[in-house]
């Protein structure tokens, strides 16, 4: 028998084999590169959606901190007032229109200034408070603050609860008001802490 013929058929073999061995080697450099490739893709993407989530964060139109009501002494028909500081992030000016509790805690709510007349201080009901663009609103006594009038319950150190402010521009504000004491302002219904409430006018507590 001759060798040449078996020799042939080694050598197709051979290459038979090769090419399986590379075509295999093909396939799984393929299947790395598109995972590599998928991978790189979701990297890209979380990256962008990251970068799109923090591009669209916008500070918020109205900023309300440091919000606070008076304590009462628990006599019959009480009134306090609450304070803060109202910032308004807005490149544009706005208009507090409204002011009401969530726990519907007094008969009414009242937007309050403090004016002098003579030697007498009057709280005088207003229509709200503009609030430059950019600007801030200190509600504090002795001036401006809002105003409860005929609280359902005696306020207490602690307590505390929900008031909703309404803007021109901004639209509804709710923050959570901590009841503090503040003992030389104390009033109940009729008798006269700092004042007496009177609305439209006239004296009222703070």
């Amino acid at each position: 028998m001759s060798l040449r013929p078996l020799a042939r058929r080694i050598a197709l073999v051979a290459v038979v084999v090769a090419g399986l061995a590379a075509i295999g080697c093909t396939s799984d450099s393929d299947a790395e590169d598109e995972a590599t490739a998928a991978a790189t893709e979701t990297s890209t993407a979380t990256t962008n959606a990251t970068t799109a989530t923090t591009a669209t964060e916008v500070t918020p139109a109205i900023e309300v901190e440091g919000a606070w009501a008076r304590a009462t002494p628990g006599n019959p028909d009480e009134n306090s007032a609450a304070y803060a500081l109202i910032h308004n992030r807005q490149q544009v000016a706005d208009h507090l229109v409204g002011v009401s509790t969530v726990e519907n805690i007094a008969r009414s709510v009242e937007t309050h200034t403090t004016m002098m007349e003579g030697d007498t201080m009057k709280m005088v009901e207003v229509d709200g408070w503009d609030i430059p663009a950019g600007g801030t609103l200190e509600l504090k006594r002795g001036g401006d603050h809002v105003m409860f009038i005929g609280l359902d319950h005696q306020l207490v150190p602690g307590e505390t609860f929900t008031l909703v402010f309404e803007f021109e521009q901004a639209g509804t504000v709710e923050l959570l008001v901590e009841v503090k004491d503040a003992p030389e302002a104390s009033m109940g219904g009729g008798a006269m802490g700092t004042a007496t409430a009177m609305p439209g006018g006239g004296m009222s507590g703070q």
